[in-house]
Order: C-alpha cells, then sequence, then structure tokens
C-alpha cells in the first residue's frame, strides 16, 4: 500500500494483525526484477497494529528499491471509504476480485498470485466476532470462495462498465454501447481476514458419532473483509506520520544539496 505524504508516496506492507502477531517475526517473500525471490524476515515488535483492534497491521518498506524488487502498490485515493459505503456508492452484488496466496500453488521459485472473483453479499453486516482475537470485526462479506491462505490479500471491488443505446451520429446504426471502466466504479474493498464457516449433517447407520461430531465444518464461499478505511485509519496514526514527515525532510535535504553543491 502507498501512504499519502505532503511530498512523495511511500511503501507500507499491509497484512492481518493475526499474521503478524502470529510468530515474534514474520518472513516476507518478494519477488526480484533479476529473477527469482527474496525473503525478508520482520520482526514482530516492528509492526504496527490498528489502535481500536481491527485485524489489520502495517509496516514501513520505504527501504525496498523498486529498481531490484517487482513492487506494486495501491495509491491512497484507490481506497474504498465508509462513506461510498453508507452512500451507496458501492453495494451488494457489485464485483469483486482478490490477489492472494493460494496454498499449494503459490510457487516454488518466486511467488505466483492467484485471483479469486466474486461479489460482495453483505456490504454492512454486523460485526463478525473472532474467537481467537477475542474482537468483532467491522466487516464487509464476499461471496469468493475464500480458501485459507488468502488472509491479507487485497480484495477490489469494481462495477462492470456501463451499457447505453446510442443517441444519434456515426453510431446510430450499433446496437449498443460499451462505456469504458474508466467512468465505472473501481477501488480497495480492503483485505480477507477469514471465511465464514458452515455446517452439515454426517449421518449413517454405521456412524457412532457424538453430535458435534455429526455436524462437518465446511466452507462456506464467504470471504470476510477488513475495509479499506480501516487500512486509512492506520497509516494515518500518528508514528506513521511522524515517519513520513522525518523521511521526506531527509529527502528534501538531499535534494538541496544536490543542487546546490
Amino acid at each position: 500500500m502507498s501512504g499519502i505524504g505532503q511530498l512523495y508516496a511511500h511503501l507500507y506492507l499491509v497484512t492481518n494483525s493475526h499474521v503478524a502477531a502470529h510468530e515474534s517475526s514474520v518472513a516476507v517473500r518478494i519477488n526480484a526484477k533479476d529473477g527469482g525471490a527474496e525473503v525478508f524476515t520482520i520482526p514482530g515488535d516492528m509492526w504496527l497494529h490498528h489502535p481500536d483492534g481491527d485485524d489489520i497491521a502495517a509496516v514501513s518498506m520505504e527501504s525496498l528499491s523498486r529498481d531490484s524488487y517487482q513492487l506494486s502498490d495501491v495509491p491512497f485515493n484507490l481506497y474504498m471509504t465508509q462513506e461510498q459505503r453508507d452512500n451507496g456508492t458501492f453495494g451488494a452484488g457489485d464485483e469483486c476480485f482478490v490477489v492472494g496466496r493460494n496454498v499449494g500453488l503459490e510457487g516454488q521459485e518466486f511467488n505466483t498470485p492467484a485471483c479469486r472473483f466474486g461479489a460482495v453479499s453483505i456490504m454492512r453486516p454486523d460485526k463478525i466476532y473472532q474467537p481467537r482475537r477475542a474482537h468483532a470485526q467491522d466487516s464487509i462479506v464476499v461471496e469468493a470462495k475464500s480458501l485459507g491462505g488468502y488472509s491479507g490479500a487485497p480484495v477490489f471491488i469494481y462495477q462492470s462498465p456501463g451499457i447505453s443505446e446510442p443517441t444519434g451520429g456515426f453510431m446510430e446504426n450499433w446496437p449498443v454501447v460499451v462505456n469504458s471502466y474508466m467512468w465505472s466504479g473501481f477501488a480497495l474493498l480492503g483485505i480477507t481476514w477469514g471465511h465464514a464457516n458452515g455446517r452439515t449433517p454426517v449421518e449413517g447407520p454405521w456412524l457412532d458419532l457424538t453430535q458435534s461430531e455429526k455436524d462437518l465444518v465446511v466452507n462456506s464461499g464467504m470471504m470476510l473483509v477488513v475495509p479499506a478505511w480501516k487500512i486509512a485509519d492506520l497509516l494515518n496514526q500518528d508514528v506513521f506520520v511522524e515517519e513520513r514527515r522525518r523521511t521526506e525532510a531527509k529527502y528534501v535535504k538531499v535534494a538541496e544539496q544536490e543542487s546546490y553543491p
């Protein structure tokens, strides 16, 4: 993700708190431009977690060189806002895709992201309780056949190009006009934190099972997403704002020295 500064864009790695806090350190593998990938170890105390307990954490990646690594970022102005959810700019039925790690197909020598597709099922559900974190998470529900391993993956929402009838001129003999995606809605919906499970009964005269054993947990296909504005809140915490201010002051000083030897 890229955060807003006064003069420069700033690069951050964002994932779930339950990922960043899982071990004393987190291994991150980034594709290199000259082939292969490099693994970085990020200590657990370097991550900043959302102050309200939302399932997101971030760390600055300013030191990474775009000349050496295959980096892509999501600009701050593409984050979906809470206002866009509340005023209906985006809503249930809008299409989505998620870019993440498919366990078993993630690539051996370098990362091979996998896309999955779906649509918003519930834009404003009740907060969904996370038992392991004892936190009721503000979430968006996306029907996208989520799998384990996609935690922290970015989810994008988009609206199909509009289709209209021509009004005259040289297009009057065309049956329809398909408008560009540039005129349609597109935004970062958020990052996935898990999926909702359902249960299906397992029966059979030869099975001697307790009631709980008879209820087989199955993936409901409902992906649970931390909204993008929660990421914006995190990246605008004082710690990051002050860090960006210091970094930009250093860049300005270097630029002045280069301009006036």
